[in-house]
């Protein structure tokens, strides 16, 4: 690959002096510190107060579980959540944002994402208190931020765990640290068990907080890339679930994952030191999902499991999601439409980051997943034709 950044439009924005990681109670603090992550003066200020805030979350940990672990060990999660799913960067939060406005749905937000070991007991509270803090977009896009806004739930699933690949943040020039937790075929067993039981943990705990008018939980409407590697998982756990899938130009979503990557690592990174470009590197981890995802679609029951394209859908929102809903056989779609309609223009104006590629980046992409253009039918234009790798 060359060594010239692409030419980029972007705008940037930052999370303050907090990381994903201050979401961490002591248990899991101190099982991320015994992997020895990289650490920098230049972090200083945000690694000191990272044992505050996880003193705090296990107290406030423990209270909930006093106030609430009655309701979330009886509540039955709803059969039939909704699962988004596709690579990174390949709209999965504008299907997201836009499915949470059906009021059919619970979801897990920005707030029950970052704390997700007491926001029962502390969000009501706290959002009003911190809402101050939080900066007007996310620091990857231009996609607005706040603590009621939908999140991918991998960011709870990690905080809970520490069964995530987004350990990455923190050993980003160290592979073997996260690459595994990606695929459940990858996993040993205690870690596919662990990983099963704290998404439930945390569907439950949604399914207290999410209830319709006659006092019953929500289906769920989850959304995390991470979840495209683990399609076969879900449907055995969840054989009633929906899915919905996206994809995109591979050329796009290589570009913008990799400055997704870059972006993490700089708000969520424990140090400064950069750990090279071939760290942010996603093309092996593209590959992965792609073919675990075509892999365990056909595990899905029929009618159960519904394909769009990103460009099909920045074109016509409205009209790819009444597809979806019809596909799927999943009422009210009517209604959602009526609360979406008056968006529509936002929407279509949305301004996204823009990335060039050079030629010999294009060719890398190629190489490694030259078979996604011809699945999906996009154009590898500005690369050699030859035979893919």
């Amino acid at each position: 690959m060359s060594d010239t950044p692409a030419k980029s439009s972007v705008k940037r924005s930052s999370q303050g002096p907090f990381t994903m990681w201050h979401g961490l109670d002591l248990p899991r603090l101190a099982r991320l510190l015994a992997l020895r992550p990289k650490m920098s003066w230049g972090k200083a200020g945000q690694i000191a107060t990272l044992p505050g805030f996880a003193a705090y979350n296990s107290l406030m940990k423990w209270a909930e579980k006093l106030t609430h672990g009655s309701a979330v060990s009886k509540v039955e999660i709803h059969p039939e959540p909704l699962f988004v799913v596709g690579h990174w960067r390949s709209g999965t939060t504008l299907l997201h944002n836009l499915l949470c406005q059906d009021e059919q749905f619970g979801f897990p937000n920005l707030y029950q994402c970052l704390f997700p070991h007491h926001f029962l007991l502390t969000e009501s509270v706290s959002t009003k208190l911190t809402g101050w803090m939080l900066p007007d977009s996310r620091p990857m896009d231009n996609v607005p931020c706040g603590w009621d806004l939908p999140q991918e739930d991998e960011i709870a699933l990690l905080l809970l765990s520490m069964v995530s690949p987004y350990r990455m943040m923190a050993f980003m020039e160290n592979r073997g640290r996260f690459t595994r937790f990606f695929d459940p075929q990858d996993m040993t067993d205690s870690e596919r068990e662990t990983w099963r039981a704290t998404i439930t943990y945390l569907m439950k705990k949604l399914s207290v907080r999410y209830r319709d008018a006659s006092g019953n939980p929500k289906p769920l409407c989850m959304k995390s890339p991470s979840h495209t590697l683990r399609v076969g998982e879900l449907t055995r756990m969840f054989p009633k679930a929906r899915f919905l899938y996206i994809h995109r130009d591979p050329y796009t979503v290589f570009s913008s994952t990799r400055h997704l990557r870059k972006t993490m690592w700089r708000e969520n990174g424990l140090s400064t030191r950069h750990p090279g470009d071939k760290a942010f590197d996603p093309i092996h981890e593209y590959v992965a999902t792609i073919k675990a995802y075509e892999r365990d679609k056909g595990l899905v029951p029929a009618g159960r499991l519904h394909e769009v394209e990103y460009e099909d859908l920045a074109a016509d929102p409205l009209g790819e999601l009444e597809k979806f809903y019809a596909a799927t056989s999943l009422g009210g779609f009517a209604e959602l439409r009526r609360m979406l309609e008056p968006q529509m223009a936002d929407v279509k104006n949305y301004k996204r980051n823009r990335f060039e590629l050079t030629p010999a980046e294009k060719q890398h992409v190629y190489e490694h997943a030259g078979f996604v253009f011809d699945l999906y039918g996009y154009d590898p234009q500005g690369a050699d034709l030859g035979e893919p790798a």
